[in-house]
């Protein structure tokens, strides 16, 4: 995943022009805080990838939980009502 415009091919590690355009129409024309941003998008992308290729490798599923069994499970056991399920609420009529 690249930003919407994809950087200049001789400057690799330079702001796209259309980053420092958008920028720049929210006021943000400092050369170092466009570079900033540009590195945490960066980073994000990065970020994201590898999230990404995790749930390939895992089934889609977070966490590695591909790799576990699936199928039901049972709630766990809450004290006082046994069999992990909610106590019902009153069965009668208000009076």
């Amino acid at each position: 995943m690249r930003w919407p415009s994809s950087p200049n091919p001789e400057a690799p590690q330079e702001p796209p022009a259309l980053l420092r355009k958008t920028l720049s129409l929210y006021g943000v024309k400092s050369d170092a805080e466009v570079r900033e941003i540009f590195r945490v998008g960066q980073t994000v992308i990065a970020q994201l990838q590898a999230q990404q290729a995790m749930a390939a490798l895992t089934g889609g599923k977070p966490g590695g939980m591909g790799l576990m069994p699936s199928g039901p499970t049972t709630p766990a056991a809450v004290p006082g009502h046994p069999g992990g399920t909610p106590a019902h609420g009153p069965t009668g009529m208000m009076q």
